[in-house]
C-alpha cells in the first residue's frame, strides 16, 4: 500500500506552547561579556515570545557581582518556569557563582532581597541575599563531576520551586520558598518580581558560558505518552436516556445478549441506530423490566438513547440459556420485526416468539410492539436470523428440531403485502426445508454461520454438520452453498445447482449426490469444530468464513486455533489467524473437560473493509479483551499470507462474543459492537443483580487504516530539547525523515514498527533556527499472531 505522509515544520524560536529564546551563548570572563552584554538589555514580552534587544557592552576589567534582572521580563505566574543551561565554566575561586536570580523589587540596585540558584565551582548552591546584603547559602549533593545540565526557577501557587535537569531527569531540590533569610526577613512574591541571570566573579580569569534561557509559559504540559496498551481509536457509548432515575442495564447472568450468531441486535437505518437486549435492573430483582426485551434508538450523531421496554419477558431458565437470543430487523417500510427466547431444548412454541412494531420506528415516535405470527407453520424454532434485502423485504432463517437432528427453513416478508410466506413450499403451500437433517439415521443438523448477502446480491451460507446433541465434538465437514435469487435456488461456488433439500451425504433420506452442498474441507469429528460462527464476502462477492477448530487433532494435537476459509475465485484457501498456546494439546476441551468455562473461546466475527482487508475479531482466554487480526489489503497481499494481531480492548469481558452493526460498517467503515461485561474467564464481576451496563463499542477502522501518520513535538518536558513522538499503529512501519531545508531525500533517521504504542523517534536541540520533520507510514503486517 502506498505510504501516507505527515510533515511538521517547527521554527524553534516560535513554538506555540512556549518560547525558547536563544542568546547564542552568553560568555563572561572576569565579569566581561564577550558575547552581547545583557546587563542592560530589554526583555520585551509579545504574547508567549520574548524579544531581546542588545544594548551596551560591559566595561572591561570590572570584577564583582552582577545580576541581570529587568522589570520588562514578564511577571511570572503559577506554572511559569525559567531555565538556563551552563555549557562551560572555569571557576578560580570558590565564591565564584553563576545562575538564576529572582528579586522582590523590580530592578534591584544592590543585592537586596535576591534568591539565587545556580553553580559554584564544586557544587550546586542556593543563596539568599536580604536587604542588609547578608546572605545564607545551602549546597546540594551534586559534585562538579555530576553537575546537571541546567537549573530552573519555577513559580508555584505556594512559592518558588528550584530544580535541576540532567539528561531527561528533572530533580526538584527546594520547594515552597517564600522568604529570604536574614534580618529583616523579606517575602519574595510573584507580583512584579524581577528574574534573570546572575553572576559573581571574584577573579578576572573566571569564565562561564550559558545558553538556552527559556521561559515556559503557564500552559498545561503535554500529556505523558499513553501506556503500552494504547487503544487504537476505540470509544464507548453507553446505552442511556440521560435520566438518572431510570436504569438501562442489561442482563449479565449469561451471555445471551452477546452471542456471535445473533443476526442482528444492533442495526443502523439512515441516520438512526437501534439496539435490542434483555434488561435487568442494577439492584432491584423485582423490577418490572427485568428479563424483558428492551429496544433503544438514537440518532447516530447523538449520545443519548430513547429506551422502550417491551412486555416481552422470559423466564430465568430461558434467559440463562444462551440460545434464547434476541434478533431483529427493520424492513423497507421502517417496521421493526423481532424474535426472542427460543430454543428447542427449553420448549417448543407454536407460533414462535415474534413481534412487529405497530408503526414505522424511523423518526421520533415511541416504539410500540405487538406479538403475532409469521406464516403460522413455524414450530420448535431455534437460531432466528433476519436479513434485510435490497428491496426492503426480509428473510428469516431458522431451525426446526434440535441439535444433531434439525431442518432449516426460510421465510420471506413482503413489504408490499405486509405478509410472511415460506420461500420453499409444496403444492399445498406447506413449508419445506431447504436443508434437511431429519428423516434418516443417523440424523444430523446443519449449523450455518452468519447469513451473508454479497455486493452482487448473492446469498451465502456455510457451516459444519453435527450428529449429536451431547457434544459439539460431533461437528464435522465444512460445507458451502449460495443462492443467486435470495434463497429460492441454491448452487455451489462453480455455479452448479444443488437440488433441494440439501443434505449431508449421498443417500441421506434416499437423495443422490445432486443434493450435496460444496465441501470446503472434509473435517472429521473430534476436531473441536465450533458452530454458528462468522461469515462475510469481499468486494468481489467471494465468500470468507471464520471459525475455530483443532486442525491437527487427528495427530493428537487438540490445540484450537482460529482459522479462515476464503475463496480466491478458483478454489478455497485456509489460513490460521491465531497462535494460541494455552490449550492442553492432549485434551479436546483445552484441559478442562467437556465444560467450556475455563477453556472458553468466543466465536469470531469476520468483516472486510473497502481495501478488502480481512478483519477477524474474537474474545478468547489468551489475551484479555477483544483481539483483532487483520490482513493486508487484497491488492497488496492477494494470497492472504501476511497478518497482524492487536488488542482492540484490554478489559476481561468474560463470556462475551461479538455482534456488530453491519450496515454502519459497510456505510462508514466504523465498527459498532454491543459491549457488555459478563462473568467467566476470571473476569472481575461484582454485579448485585446479574446486571451490567450495555454500551456500543466504536472502532473507527477507516481512520485507523487510512489516516496519515501524526507527529507530536515535545519541547516542554526537557528544556532545550525537541522530542518527536508518533502513534505507531500495529500493522504499519513508520519512517521519520528530518532536515533544516525541506529536502527529505536523505535516509530516514528513525524507523519503528507499529505496536499500538506512542513511540519516541528521537530528540533534537532547540538551538537550531528551524527544523522540519516528516513521518512516512507504510502498511506492513507483523505476522505476529
Amino acid at each position: 500500500m502506498p505510504s501516507v505522509l505527515a510533515a511538521i515544520a517547527i521554527l524553534l524560536g516560535l513554538a506555540s506552547a512556549q518560547t525558547i529564546t536563544n542568546f547564542s551563548n552568553f560568555s563572561e570572563s572576569g565579569n566581561l561579556l564577550t558575547s552581547p552584554n545583557i546587563r542592560n538589555q530589554t526583555f520585551t514580552p509579545s504574547g508567549s515570545s520574548i524579544t531581546v534587544t542588545t544594548a551596551t557592552q560591559h566595561a572591561n576589567g570590572v570584577v564583582g557581582q552582577e545580576t541581570f534582572l529587568t522589570n520588562e521580563f514578564p511577571i511570572l505566574t503559577t506554572g511559569d518556569r525559567i531555565t538556563v543551561t551552563l555549557t562551560s565554566a572555569t571557576f578560580n575561586n570558590n565564591a565564584d557563582t553563576v545562575g538564576l536570580a529572582v528579586a522582590s523589587t523590580e530592578i534591584p540596585t544592590s543585592r537586596s532581597n535576591i534568591l539565587v540558584w545556580g553553580w559554584r565551582s564544586g557544587s550546586m548552591y542556593l543563596t539568599n541575599f536580604d536587604a542588609s546584603s547578608a546572605n545564607t547559602t545551602a549546597t546540594t549533593a551534586y559534585p562538579a563531576s555530576g553537575r546537571p545540565d541546567a537549573v530552573f526557577i519555577e513559580r508555584t501557587a505556594t512559592g518558588w520551586t528550584l530544580g535541576s535537569i540532567k539528561g531527561s531527569t528533572v530533580t526538584i531540590h527546594y520547594t515552597n520558598i517564600t522568604t529570604v533569610a536574614g534580618t529583616p526577613t523579606t517575602t519574595i512574591t510573584a507580583n512584579r518580581s524581577a528574574i534573570g541571570l546572575y553572576s559573581d566573579m571574584r577573579t578576572d580569569t573566571s569564565t562561564w558560558t550559558v545558553s538556552n534561557l527559556t521561559r515556559s509559559s503557564a500552559v498545561p504540559p503535554p500529556p505523558p505518552p499513553p501506556p503500552v496498551n494504547y487503544l487504537p481509536l476505540v470509544s464507548f457509548l453507553p446505552v442511556s436516556d440521560g435520566n438518572e432515575a431510570t436504569d438501562e442495564n442489561g442482563y449479565a447472568g449469561s451471555a445471551t445478549n452477546s452471542i456471535a450468531f445473533i443476526q442482528d441486535n444492533l442495526i443502523t437505518v439512515g441516520d438512526q441506530q437501534f439496539i435490542a437486549y434483555y434488561g435487568q435492573h442494577a439492584t432491584d430483582p423485582n423490577q418490572t423490566n427485568n428479563r424483558s426485551v428492551i429496544i433503544a434508538r438514537r440518532n447516530v450523531n447523538e449520545s443519548l438513547w430513547q429506551v422502550f421496554p417491551t412486555s416481552f419477558v422470559i423466564s430465568t431458565a430461558e434467559i440463562n440459556n444462551t440460545h434464547c437470543v434476541i434478533s431483529f430487523a427493520i424492513d423497507g417500510n421502517g417496521f421493526l420485526h423481532i424474535s426472542w427466547g427460543m430454543h428447542a431444548t427449553v420448549h417448543g412454541l407454536i407460533p414462535p416468539r415474534y413481534a412487529k412494531s405497530t408503526t414505522s420506528v424511523l423518526g421520533t415516535a415511541p416504539i410500540s410492539m405487538v406479538a403475532g405470527q409469521m406464516t403460522g407453520q413455524e414450530n420448535v424454532v431455534t437460531y432466528p436470523k433476519y436479513l434485510t434485502l435490497p428491496d426492503g423485504d426480509l428473510l428469516f432463517l431458522f431451525r426446526e428440531g434440535g441439535s444433531g437432528s434439525g431442518d432449516w427453513y426460510l421465510n420471506r416478508y413482503d413489504t408490499a403485502t405486509s405478509t410472511w410466506s415460506p420461500v420453499h413450499a409444496n403444492s399445498n403451500r406447506i413449508h419445506q426445508p431447504f436443508m434437511k437433517g431429519t428423516g434418516d439415521s443417523p440424523s444430523n443438523c446443519f449449523y450455518p454461520d452468519r447469513m451473508t448477502l454479497g455486493p452482487n446480491g448473492v446469498l451465502h451460507l456455510a457451516g459444519p454438520f453435527r450428529n449429536s446433541a451431547a457434544s459439539f465434538q460431533t461437528n464435522h465437514r465444512y460445507v458451502y452453498l449460495r443462492s443467486p435469487d435470495q434463497g429460492v435456488t441454491w448452487q455451489r461456488s462453480n455455479g452448479t445447482a444443488i437440488n433441494l433439500p440439501a443434505v449431508e451425504r449421498v443417500g441421506f433420506a434416499g437423495l443422490p449426490a445432486a443434493h450435496l452442498p460444496e465441501i470446503v474441507k472434509d473435517l472429521p469429528q473430534n476436531h473441536s469444530i465450533m458452530n454458528e460462527s462468522g461469515m462475510t464476502t469481499d468486494s468481489l462477492g467471494r465468500p470468507i468464513i471464520a471459525n475455530w477448530w483443532a486442525d491437527n487433532a487427528a495427530s493428537g494435537d487438540n490445540t484450537r486455533q482460529y482459522h479462515i476459509f476464503f475463496h480466491n475465485g478458483t478454489n478455497w484457501q485456509q489460513r490460521t489467524v491465531s497462535a494460541r498456546n494455552i490449550d492442553k494439546p492432549t485434551d479436546q476441551y483445552g484441559g478442562t473437560g467437556p465444560g467450556l468455562s475455563v477453556s472458553f473461546m468466543g466465536r469470531p466475527i469476520v468483516i472486510t473493509d473497502s481495501a478488502d482487508r480481512i478483519i477477524v475479531l474474537y474474545n478468547d482466554n489468551r489475551f484479555p479483551g477483544i483481539t483483532a487480526v487483520f490482513s493486508e489489503p487484497l491488492a497488496q497481499d492477494p494470497n492472504r499470507i501476511k497478518w497482524t494481531r492487536m488488542n482492540l480492548t484490554h478489559e476481561n469481558l468474560g463470556f462475551w462474543e461479538g455482534t456488530y452493526d453491519e450496515t454502519r460498517w459497510k456505510q462508514d467503515g466504523v465498527l459498532h459492537m454491543l459491549y457488555q461485561k459478563l462473568p467467566g474467564m476470571g473476569a472481575s464481576y461484582s454485579s448485585q443483580n446479574n446486571a451490567t451496563p450495555v454500551s456500543v463499542l466504536e472502532w473507527d477502522a477507516y481512520a485507523y487504516f487510512n489516516n496519515p501518520g501524526q507527529l507530536t513535538l515535545d519541547t516542554t518536558t526537557t528544556p532545550g530539547q525537541a522530542t518527536v513522538w508518533a502513534p505507531a499503529h500495529a500493522g504499519f512501519r513508520y519512517d521519520l525523515r528530518t532536515n533544516t531545508h525541506l529536502n527529505f531525500s536523505a535516509p530516514p533517521v528513525g524507523t519503528r514498527n507499529g505496536d499500538g504504542t506512542l513511540q519516541n523517534f528521537g530528540t533534537w536541540p532547540t538551538t537550531e533556527q528551524r527544523r522540519f520533520w516528516r513521518i512516512e507510514r507504510t502498511e506492513e503486517a507483523s505476522n505476529d499472531l
